[in-house]
């Protein structure tokens, strides 16, 4: 589609530029399915963004630079580099992190870093296996966006928090309202018990 309300697709972009514009940004889960599509999205069509911060883990023996190096040699980012040119890759930073650690895995300088500098925050790491230990699920989904969003409230210059959610249909309501439901039990109590209890009783547990 060319136009969008009789605008040309550069006008479109130029506006959708000037919100990110000088802006610093921090994500979480951005080599996932959808971070990766967020970072393209935002390099290639708000290029005027200053910096975009990833919270990154090791894992398969790869740090954090690797695993974002890797993750832009691959197809989604042609694109990107065609238009942009390969220094535009140069505004994402690998942060070492990890939103199942208490501390998000931060160090003491990087946490008090980004807390300074960032000014939109994107959350999107989670777990989306449903058949994953209720542990792991819950340190996961549920404290890990607690701890961000106590992080939030570090930083200095927040203009915006997203929170991407996995979402489905609740199986037990026959009609579901555009609404925020209540959970089922207290989330804070779920979380002190998953912290100390062994993943094989809580497994046994939820069987």
């Amino acid at each position: 589609m060319a136009e969008a309300e009789g605008m040309p697709k550069s006008v479109n972009r130029v506006a959708g530029d000037q919100g990110f514009k000088d802006k610093t940004l921090l994500l979480t889960g951005g080599t996932g399915f959808m971070g990766k599509v967020l970072i393209e999205k935002i390099l290639r069509t708000c290029c005027l963004v200053k910096k975009i911060y990833v919270l990154v883990r090791t894992k398969k023996g790869k740090n954090p630079q690797e695993r974002l190096k890797e993750m832009f040699a691959g197809p989604l980012y042609d694109l990107l580099r065609k238009t942009r040119g390969d220094e535009i890759l140069n505004k994402v930073v690998a942060i070492p992190g990890d939103v199942m650690e208490l501390d998000l895995g931060l160090s003491p300088e990087n946490r008090k870093m980004l807390a300074e500098e960032v000014n939109m925050i994107y959350h999107l790491a989670a777990t989306i296996r449903f058949d994953d230990p209720l542990k792991k699920a819950v340190l996961l989904n549920t404290r890990g966006t607690k701890l961000m969003l106590e992080f939030a409230k570090e930083v200095k210059q927040l203009h915006v928090f997203t929170y991407v959610s996995t979402a489905y249909c609740h199986l037990h309501e026959r009609i579901l309202y555009e609404k925020a439901y209540p959970p089922p039990t207290d989330p804070h109590q779920v979380i002190r018990a998953v912290e100390w209890l062994d993943e094989e009783i809580i497994e046994s547990i939820t069987d």
